[in-house]
């Protein structure tokens, strides 16, 4: 059951780790976004910058014998997790899988409260469900749960 939940952990992380559009449309601009619907939302906000992962819920119940091994996890991807936004519409993500750190590079577009990106080959869409000048939220679905990643700048 140990590995059964590190491999979930490990998916999820490696799933993070590849995420990424590399079309661009040129009436969109890939650094704001619009109508997301959000009372954190600001205007004005860009998700162009540094942003440093403070939180992460993966969507899953842990078994309490695996919680202490899980709160070890989460803090790893934690203190070493970022992604990085261009105003040129590339991406670097730095997620934790395992006990490595992996650097990963793309493209990204936002159309409204979607963020496409394009990472190593694999295109993947994400929610936005708040964005501010200091902190965002993204909402990833797969197979059937929903884990949440916030960041801060």
């Amino acid at each position: 059951m140990k590995k059964s939940f590190i491999t979930l952990v490990t998916l999820s992380v490696v799933f993070l780790a590849s995420c990424g559009d590399k079309s661009k449309s040129e009436d969109k601009s890939t650094t704001e976004v619009e109508n997301v619907e959000t009372s954190e939302k600001k205007a004005d906000a860009s998700i162009v910058g540094k942003w440093k992962m403070s939180d992460v819920d993966l969507g899953i119940e842990i078994p309490e014998e695996q919680q202490a091994m899980f709160e070890e996890l989460k803090n790893a991807m934690i203190s070493n997790s970022s992604q990085e936004y261009t105003d040129d519409g590339n991406v670097t993500i730095v997620n934790v899988v395992g006990n490595d750190v992996l650097t990963s590079t793309g493209t990204y577009t936002v159309d409204g409260d979607k963020l496409t990106m394009v990472v190593e080959g694999r295109t993947d869409v994400v929610t936005i469900k708040s964005l501010t000048d200091s902190g965002l939220v993204l909402e990833v679905e797969d197979n059937g749960s929903k884990m949440t990643m916030t960041f801060k700048r």
